[in-house]
């Protein structure tokens, strides 16, 4: 592939480059090489004698030595004799010339190695050159053939792709056709608001949309719808209102106001300030909100949303008599009676003034909570602020009267009647003995049915901690049956407020009744264990087994009793231990008369 080939001529040139290192390197030793022959010839040129000089037209007379005449020659690694004899010269070399060291080269030998060698090292650099422009060749083609197979490749993905993509963006104009035919008229809501606004008209070339905000974020009713105009996808998370919907929200939105109740104060004796005792709905943020109050009037005008404008809403004003304290559930403690009456024993209601006047009023089952929106005066001439409905024996409604309208309060019924375990504190439980009368709802049929009297004679062990109504503190009797885990020898009875009796959850229950067959299942096997020691004493004093008359009459008594009071809270024992009692009873007697009179 194309990294093979840059590799390889990464390599080549690597190659390349340390061969001219080397040729470089022979070039300069030849050039001194060079150098020093130029001196030996020169040398060589200055020292030698001269040859004579022969006239012109004469001949020259060679002068042949007997023993032959010769010249001695020296290179710097070679030293010769060269002797011409006649027309033949001879070259010899001295005796300590003829050998020569395994080496050393002689110089002229040496540099036409050199010689033979750079030009081996030049033919080697010229067909790395030449394999390098091949292989640059060949990549360029390989290149050049893998540029056209990806434009072919490309093509024919784009080719492939082209009818997916036009199919796409005629999906794509569906859905917004689609979503413009859907959007129009329809009520679209933000996801992490109640904002809520109506389409008025969706522009499927531009995407933008007309809207008309109906809601506030707090789904709060706008007095007049408020005109948007936005992109599509600057809406951010939104989902559409199913159109089975629509009906149902444009029924309901006028009733999606803010409800403000509240008073009027004088301030410094003179001035009028508007101060709302009561806001619905609960969960809306009030810092979002301003009240615009209009003293002349005295009366509330506006209530605008900082961020929307005017919103719808009711004012209510209340009258300065009103201590209800708003956000609060009313609780009622009952017992029945019998199913005519029921016995209200108990009620907290959070309200700020001294005195609450409250009505306990039995409905029939042909009558709502709406007949019964007039107040009148109490017996005491004060205004009526609560009416507690009862139907079928069972609380249906508290009223509450705000000087100008009737309005329903949340409530919890708690319902106790005697012998129910309740848990008066975290270790102890106890069980109901008695339910003073409290405030009683009669139907028609028990309007003049006479009670006993009950009353609580016991000092209250506590006493209820919050606000609730003087005329029924609810107190009522219970018996402490069990603490920290174990029973109450000796039970004792305290009056008790019924608000701080715990009702027992279901397993609580089960624990308790489990709890309590254990102790009788005990308590049993102790009295069967004590009827059978005192069969044996029986028999001891019918055979005269003791020594100590007085103390075996001591101890015989006291078991005697102890069993007579096991059998009389087990009727299941007596018919099978009763002649034990008897007997021991006159064993009792004799010992005593015996002791007595000696």
């Amino acid at each position: 592939d194309e990294s093979g080939y840059v590799e390889i001529v990464s390599a080549l040139e690597a190659r390349i480059a340390e061969q001219e290192l080397q040729i470089n390197d022979l070039k300069k030793e030849l050039e001194e090489t060079k150098l020093q022959l130029l001196e030996q010839a020169f040398t060589h040129e200055v020292h030698s004698p001269q040859p004579p000089q022969i006239p012109e037209g004469s001949k020259p007379e060679i002068e042949i030595p007997k023993a032959g005449h010769g010249r001695a020659f020296m290179t710097k690694s070679v030293k010769f004799f060269a002797k011409i004899v006649g027309g033949v010269a001879t070259i010899e070399f001295p005796k300590g010339a003829q050998k020569q060291d395994s080496e050393e080269v002689p110089s002229l030998l040496r540099e036409m190695t050199k010689n033979s060698f750079l030009t081996h090292q030049f033919r080697e650099l010229d067909q790395a050159k030449l394999q390098k422009q091949e292989l640059e060749n060949e990549i360029q083609n390989h290149v050049e053939k893998i540029r056209q197979q990806s434009e072919v490749q490309i093509k024919a993905l784009q080719d492939s792709y082209t009818p997916l993509l036009e199919k796409e963006q005629a999906t794509i104009s569906d859905l917004i056709k689609s979503i413009g035919k859907e959007l129009n008229g329809a009520i679209i809501c933000e996801n992490d608001s109640e904002k809520a606004y109506i389409v008025d008209h969706f522009d499927q070339d531009t995407l933008q949309i007309s809207l008309q905000q109906v809601l506030d974020k707090n789904g709060i009713a706008l007095k007049e719808p408020k005109s948007i105009q936005r992109e599509f996808q600057s809406l951010g998370p939104v989902h559409a209102m199913h159109r089975n919907e629509i009906d149902q929200f444009m029924q309901t939105l006028q009733e999606k106001m803010i409800t403000v109740q509240y008073q009027i104060v004088v301030v410094d004796g003179e001035e009028k300030m508007c101060c709302p005792v009561y806001i619905t709905p609960n969960f809306i943020s009030l810092q979002d909100y301003e009240i615009r109050f209009n003293k002349n009037e005295e009366k509330i005008t506006e209530i605008v949303n900082k961020e929307d404008g005017n919103v719808k809403f009711e004012a209510i004003h209340v009258s300065e008599d009103c201590g209800l304290v708003r956000d609060t559930i009313v609780e009622v403690f009952t017992a029945e009676v019998n199913p005519h009456i029921l016995n209200i024993i108990h009620l907290h209601i959070d309200d700020m003034k001294e005195e609450i006047p409250v009505e306990a009023v039995y409905i029939m089952d042909s009558q709502s909570a709406d007949d019964y929106g007039d107040w009148i005066r109490d017996a005491r001439g004060i205004d009526l602020r609560y009416k507690i409905l009862v139907r079928s024996g069972k609380i249906e409604a508290v009223l509450y009267n705000t000087g100008q309208t009737t309005e329903k309060l949340h409530f919890i019924e708690r319902r106790l009647k005697v012998g129910d375990y309740v848990q008066i504190h975290e270790n102890a439980v106890a069980q109901v003995t008695l339910i003073p009368y409290g405030l009683l709802a009669r139907d028609w049929s028990a309007k003049n049915a006479e009670l006993p009297d009950i009353f609580n004679h016991l000092s209250p062990s506590s006493y209820c901690m919050k606000r609730h109504v003087e005329d029924t503190p609810g107190f009522i009797n219970v018996k402490l049956i069990l603490e920290n885990g174990d029973t109450v020898e000796n039970p004792r009875e305290m009056s008790y407020p019924i608000c701080q009796c715990g009702e027992l959850g279901d397993f609580e229950k089960i624990q308790l009744m489990s709890l309590f067959e254990y102790i009788e299942t005990k308590k049993k096997g102790n009295i069967e264990e004590t009827l059978r020691i005192l069969q044996g004493m029986t028999e001891d004093y019918r055979h005269s087994r003791y020594t100590d008359k007085k103390e075996f009459l001591d101890q015989i008594s006291k078991l005697t009793q102890k069993a007579r009071e096991g059998l009389a809270n087990d009727e299941g024992l007596r018919p099978l231990w009763g002649e034990l009692i008897q007997n021991a009873d006159r064993i009792v007697r004799t010992l005593a008369t015996e002791i007595r009179f000696g």
